[in-house]
């Protein structure tokens, strides 16, 4: 820096010399740069948004650069379209996740002096959930899906057709959840939310289900519609259908075979069958006089392994169990005597 003192003289035609001491100089120092508009977010489109803010400078505002930082410890972390440049003083954020971030500004002029903006704060909702899967099981639909990271809860949303329209049927901090509000036999269409303070995502892609009783998988496993009547003899053979599910029998080809055997033992009637375990039907062994009143002498209810009633009950194996049920009457004892196994459950 250069400065200048003005000296005179009033004998021109001699050299002279000016010592000078104690000079004192006056002026200003430079002086920062100052925010001229603060920070600010323009508004979250598409999982970004648009960061500006403005400086002023003796320098000149061409000769500003603007720094963006990310603040705290962020869920993710973020890109800039620009930073560290003049350019940035307007500059685009694309985020990896939803959440809320806080961005501040650093003003800096050549000569290394600096402006701090505020801090603007932006906050995205969750994104969307991904790779939903739904599966039909008895009387209940099981739900799976992606996390979504920064997601605190996921609403699940249910619908009777593909196109909507969805009814939430409930939220769970987790990413799965089981629907036991269903009918067997009846699909139901799924989508997700993921859900966060600032609100919830879009929905996902939906998936679908037709949760199907233990008879009912059986039924499509081997072939057979969904919705067969239990009465049905498919296989040519005479038997229902829901009898040859009942005591194991082999689906598909006519039977050369009963599904009980009657006997007798010890001056008793016995009647032999195979079972499933656990129950997933009901059976009744019943016993009559004539052929038209029919007494339960031994019940085994849906889902269960405990038989009640008074016959004589014995069974071995595991599944299939091999049932022998022996009637508490005695031969003998009335003119006639006839047992038999009814089956229920299955299709309504």
């Amino acid at each position: 820096m250069f400065f200048g003192l003005d000296v005179a003289s009033v004998n021109t035609g001699v050299q002279c010399t000016a010592v000078f001491d104690n000079i004192v100089v006056t002026g200003t120092t430079a002086s920062a740069p100052t925010i001229a508009t603060d920070a600010a977010a323009g508004g979250v489109s598409n999982n970004t948004d648009n960061l500006t803010v403005l400086g002023v400078s003796p320098w000149g505002a061409t000769n500003l650069t603007y720094s963006w930082s990310l603040l705290g410890t962020p869920l993710a972390t973020v890109s800039f379209s620009t930073n560290g440049v003049t350019a940035a003083s307007n500059t685009t954020i694309t985020f990896n996740t939803g959440g809320t971030y806080y961005f501040q500004a650093v003003v800096t002029d050549p000569a290394g002096l600096t402006a701090t903006s505020s801090i603007v704060g932006v906050s995205l909702v969750p994104f969307i959930p991904t790779n939903l899967s739904a599966t039909g099981l008895n009387a209940q639909v099981a739900l799976a899906w992606n996390g979504v990271l920064g997601a605190t809860n996921y609403q699940v949303n249910r619908s009777l057709v593909s196109t909507g329209s969805y009814t939430i049927i409930g939220t769970t901090p987790v990413v799965s959840y089981t629907d036991t509000n269903v009918s067997n036999a009846t699909t139901y269409y799924y989508t997700v939310q993921a859900v966060n303070q600032s609100g919830s995502s879009a929905a996902s892609a939906s998936a679908s289900a037709t949760p199907l009783s233990t008879y009912q998988q059986w039924l499509v496993g081997n072939g057979y519609s969904v919705t067969l009547v239990n009465t049905a003899t498919p296989d040519g053979d005479g038997i229902p259908i829901l009898m040859k599910y009942a005591t194991a029998m082999k689906p598909g080809t006519p039977s050369s075979s009963t599904p009980t055997l009657l006997s007798e033992t010890n001056n008793a009637l016995t009647l032999q069958f195979n079972r499933l375990s656990p129950a997933s039907v009901t059976y009744a062994v019943q016993a009559s006089t004539n052929l038209s009143t029919w007494t339960n002498i031994a019940t085994l209810t849906n889902g269960s392994d405990t038989w009640t009633g008074s016959a004589g009950i014995s069974e071995t194996g595991t599944n299939p169990r091999s049932v022998i049920i022996t009637d508490p009457v005695t031969i003998g004892t009335t003119p006639t005597r006839f047992l038999r196994l009814q089956v229920t459950g299955g299709n309504p």
